[in-house]
């Protein structure tokens, strides 16, 4: 059984973690924006039931994606890396559209911004540990004969028939 690095213990820990309360939280959003009387408060924000509708599917995606993330990860396997590696772009990707768009929270450009730079730690960190899980692979290795099947029995026909 392979050993689980403590950084990937913590990131599971936070994926799962993460993932649970995104999913609350957007569940939350997805019933707010189906609310009539919720929609004046939103008015205010600049915030239409719509936008916070289609702002909370894809928080929910996102946050389901996050939570099997979460349980792949903690259990080593090897889709649960290219599924964070995929959510933490897809992180970046809404971030960059929050800065660009200046909505749903995208007046906040710091917070953005930290945002990106997590999302581009925490794909550096999945991505070493890609590298090193491949490298540490032990590949057999071959002599050329073994590369060229050559069986032990023809070298002793060719001496014998040279002498």
């Amino acid at each position: 059984m392979r050993q689980r690095p403590g950084g990937v213990t913590i990131l599971a820990v936070l994926a799962v973690l993460l993932g649970l309360l995104g999913l609350c939280g957007n569940s939350f959003g997805l019933m707010g924006s189906a609310v009539g009387g919720v929609a004046k408060l939103l008015g205010a924000s600049g915030l239409t039931p719509g936008k916070l509708f289609f702002d909370s599917i894809i928080g929910l995606v996102l946050s389901a994606a996050t939570l099997i993330f979460g349980f792949g990860a903690f259990a080593l396997k090897s889709w649960a890396w290219f599924l964070g590696l995929g959510i933490e772009a897809a992180y970046i990707i809404e971030h960059i559209v929050r800065i660009v768009s200046k909505g749903s929270g995208g007046g906040n450009i710091a917070g953005n911004v930290i945002g990106i730079v997590i999302a581009l730690l925490i794909s550096a960190y999945l991505l070493r540990c890609l590298f090193q899980e491949a490298s540490a692979i032990k590949r057999p290795s071959l002599s050329l004969r073994d590369a060229l099947r050559i069986p032990a029995a023809a070298d002793a026909m060719t001496t014998v028939t040279a002498a």
